[in-house]
């Protein structure tokens, strides 16, 4: 646990990484749905994962700072049935068209990502949401309609037989690759802008990465200022 106030560190996203999948079909999941307004009064990132998506997760009203361990769960929502299965949490969420729709709330990727997920493979995403998730170290990707269904389809055929379907991402080049029902290799393109990828890269937000990429002018800027107007130091 993190002192109180402090922000939770992102990670660093390899180059290759593996990930287990969750399929999530749903269209139009809304930062509502990802985590409902009451819990947007606090402003860390820690915390808010045992809250995700709670009015699916939960037969009951979540609130901060509440025992999620305690409350019950519905067997049929996708991260449960996960977790009930493999006694652990995917990292990949195979969602439907229109992922992140709704308010612009930060929260939603600060679920997400300290829930655990942090490949989003969907259609299209709303556009704020977009923007906040790679800020935030969740890499969203974005493929055609039909290869997010043989997505959805490896995903729950792999379920029905108690198996993790299992998806390598390989962020420099750019390429999700995977086993299909049959056992051959499959591997689906994908976009990413320079700057997200190079936030992905080093764990930082944009301002990390300002801070870290252009620390020597910063601080040769701080001290010609001290020098030209000291008063303004004092």
């Amino acid at each position: 646990m993190t002192e109180k106030g402090e922000q939770v560190a992102m990670k660093a996203f390899s180059s290759v990484s593996v990930h287990a999948a969750v399929s999530f079909p749903r269209a139009n999941v809304d930062t509502d749905v990802i985590i409902p307004a009451p819990f947007l009064k606090v402003v860390t990132r820690e915390g808010l994962g045992d809250f995700l998506f709670d009015r699916l997760r939960y037969a009951d009203v979540g609130k901060l700072g509440m025992d999620c361990s305690t409350r019950v769960h519905n067997p049929e929502f996708c991260l449960n049935r996960f977790e009930t299965l493999f006694g652990e949490k995917p990292s990949i969420l195979i969602g439907g068209e229109n992922f992140g729709c709704g308010s612009s709330r930060e929260h939603a990727p600060y679920a997400l990502y300290d829930y655990g997920i942090v490949v989003i493979v969907a259609p299209s995403f709303a556009d704020i949401f977009y923007e906040n998730a790679a800020k935030n170290g969740i890499l969203l990707v974005r493929l055609p309609q039909t290869q997010v269904e043989l997505l959805h389809r490896c995903t729950e055929a792999a379920m029905v037989v108690q198996r993790q379907f299992r998806v390598e991402v390989w962020l420099d080049a750019g390429k999700l690759e995977f086993r299909d029902q049959t056992g051959n290799s499959v591997e689906f393109p994908f976009d990413i802008e320079p700057q997200k990828k190079h936030m992905l890269r080093s764990g930082l937000d944009e301002v990390g990465v300002t801070l870290q990429d252009y620390a020597d002018g910063i601080r040769a800027y701080e001290a010609a200022r001290r020098t030209e107007t000291p008063w303004a130091f004092a």
